[in-house]
């Protein structure tokens, strides 16, 4: 598809189309609350607050049409940006768009806030509902796309649709799970801390236990529903994802061995976290152990469950085959080793990161080890990383310049003062001494102008960006990348860096300016300019929150 000016206008108005949605959607949510609906008496205002899981529902299509169904859909979303390009009266469905929710916005706060179980009200309400979104759609493409879209992927779409409200449902009674889960669960915490511990605190009407004076109670959240729910989704995108590779039904024992896994480590997860605290620290059992170390349990038991189904032939199909890609020897190294290369060091400093913040405070004192993990990971796959495209432009230390500019504006919005002074860093700092304080803070500049963005590019465009479009990802030019692709790559980038807004902008920054160039230098280059321009605003102005 060639990017002419019809085309580049079409996806714009996609763009804005997209966000006038979103702006509405996010506009009705906040004004009319479900607590509101809850106060109100009769039928009504129950089926209401119950017509607002409505969103959740079409989320959960929507994903499942992306998971499972975007390889079938890719050829129709194509032809139908094409025939949008042709779209004449677009803004005419816009515009009536806009009107049609400008009524349904009244009939909403008729329904929801002034009329009690007024049914005109109702119908009308209930009338301009899906008028709105057949307005919106037409504005999005002509009629006559969507109803072939229908007769070509009906299949598809209803599968998804199926897929997504099973996946809903299976959420929503996991949450029901919790009371028998909590009471297994502290059973088998206390079985286990009474191997450990001569005297053992056991109170299970109020599911508290404890050792001497620390003392926990199994919350609904640390029964074990939400891991079971983590490895259920796993292991339902690992089994798509290499179908192709799994034996079926073998393949299905893992889901029994996953979940009684998940639900054991939780298990252990919470004694370890009394022994913790009772015998060593309550601050880093409360502090960093008990946020970290359930996602270490499950990375661990998906980590222990992908690498049994690929390689053990009860399982797989084929058994892998993958030596390490050295540098000598990397023309011979297989596919999945090429895979290694871009994602090895991102989980090297992922896996550090959270060991080590499992075992101390809030202050990440080993932030070093960290940047000597990914070190090592990258000097193992250097063969594979100096092949990328490497060379200097101005271009990119622009790009990087424009994001630390819009790094910094949104910062300064969302804290109030560029130089409100609202982290306890320096302080840490000041414990460690000057020696330590030092070598810390050289650590921690390598680590964001180096480390940080080499590492985060191989796993995000190199690896991510590509494998959206092809499982050869290798094979794919930058140049080439989608713009669904590039997306997905930028939000789950956003996403991983906590200022989910800000992070997505930069990573599509970084993303469409490789695509424009097709060099990988050119998004390590505007990267490591973006942090290392944030690491001299922190030295020099004490801005230490943006190193939070």
């Amino acid at each position: 598809m060639t990017r002419s000016p019809a085309r580049r206008f079409v996806l714009a108005r996609w763009i804005l189309l997209l966000g006038v949605l979103v702006a509405e959607l996010l506009g009705l949510t906040m004004r009319f609350d479900a607590q509101s609906l809850r106060s109100r008496d009769g039928t009504l205002a129950a089926g209401l607050v119950h017509a607002r899981l409505l969103p959740e529902i079409s989320i959960a299509v929507a994903a499942a049409l992306l998971v499972a169904g975007w390889s079938r859909l890719q050829c129709s979303a194509l032809r139908m940006f094409v025939r949008g390009a042709a779209h004449r009266r677009w803004w005419l469905y816009a515009m009536l768009h806009l009107a049609v929710f400008a009524g349904f916005s009244c009939a909403s706060a008729q329904v929801f806030e002034e009329s009690r179980g007024n049914l005109a009200w109702m119908l009308v309400w209930l009338a301009l509902a899906p008028a709105t979104l057949a307005c919106w759609l037409c504005a999005l493409a002509p009629l006559r796309a969507w109803l072939e879209l229908i007769r070509r992927e009906g299949s598809t779409l209803l599968a998804a649709a199926g897929v997504g409200c099973l996946a809903w449902s299976a959420g929503n009674l996991t949450q029901r799970l919790w009371a028998p889960l909590g009471a297994a669960t502290f059973e088998i915490v206390a079985a286990f801390l009474r191997q450990i511990y001569p005297e053992v605190l056991v109170r299970p009407d109020d599911r508290i236990v404890g050792v001497g004076n620390f003392i926990v109670e199994i919350a609904p959240h640390c029964s074990g529903f939400e891991g079971l729910g983590l490895v259920a989704v796993f292991l339902l995108a690992f089994s798509w994802v290499f179908r192709h590779n799994l034996r079926f039904p073998q393949a299905l024992l893992l889901w029994p061995i996953g979940l009684a896994g998940i639900w054991m480590g939780n298990a252990l997860r919470i004694t370890a976290l009394i022994a913790l605290g009772a015998s060593w620290s309550p601050d880093v059992a409360l502090g960093g152990f008990h946020s970290q170390a359930g996602w270490i349990t499950f990375n661990l038991l998906a980590l222990a469950l992908g690498t049994a189904a690929l390689r053990i032939p009860f399982f797989s199909r084929t058994t892998a085959d993958c030596r390490e890609a050295r540098a000598g020897d990397a023309p011979q190294s297989t596919a999945r080793c090429r895979t290694a290369a871009y994602l090895v060091p991102f989980l090297a400093i992922t896996a550090t990161g959270m060991a080590c913040c499992a075992l101390q405070t809030n202050f990440d004192q080993a932030y070093p080890l960290k940047v000597l993990a990914a070190g090592v990971a990258m000097w193992c796959f250097r063969g594979t990383i100096r092949r990328l495209t490497w060379s200097w432009s101005w271009s990119a230390c622009a790009v990087g310049t424009g994001v630390f500019t819009l790094w910094m504006l949104l910062d300064w919005f969302s804290s109030g003062s560029a130089g409100t002074p609202d982290s306890t860093l320096p302080n840490d700092l000041a414990h460690l001494g000057p020696g330590w304080a030092t070598a810390w803070i050289v650590f921690r500049v390598l680590g964001s102008v180096i480390t940080v963005p080499l590492v985060e590019e191989l796993a995000f465009r190199g690896y991510l960006l590509r494998r959206w479009d092809a499982v050869s990802f290798d094979q794919v030019p930058f140049t080439r990348c989608s713009w669904p692709a590039i997306a997905i790559s930028s939000v789950l980038f956003g996403l991983l860096h906590g200022r989910w807004f800000a992070g997505a902008l930069a990573g599509l920054a970084y993303a469409v300016l490789l695509r424009r160039r097709g060099k990988f230098s050119d998004a390590v280059l505007a990267h490591a300019v973006t942090n290392a321009q944030i690491a001299a605003t922190v030295l020099f102005t004490g801005a230490w929150r943006l190193w939070g």
